[in-house]
């Protein structure tokens, strides 16, 4: 189960990290370029393929800002 947690930078987990840019639906509509970003860490024990862990980010940042992904980008 994927959930929030609060994470100091540079602390040593094994996780996939992903910078993910969501826009709200509204934002788009109204012709505003508004996006959010989110660090988003997911544990390789958790979810040790990449595609998933993709996913589960993309979900994740979704449902604490709400709107659309318009970019999932990994960090390396």
């Amino acid at each position: 189960m994927a959930e929030v947690a609060e994470v100091a930078e540079g602390e040593a987990y094994d996780v996939y990290a992903f910078d993910v840019f969501t826009s709200r639906h509204d934002d788009v509509q109204a012709g505003r370029v508004a996006q959010v970003r989110s660090r988003v860490l997911v544990s390789r024990a958790e979810f040790p393929r990449f595609a998933d862990a993709y996913e589960v980010a993309a979900n994740l940042a979704t449902a604490v800002h709400g709107g659309m992904p318009t970019a999932v980008l990994p960090r390396w």
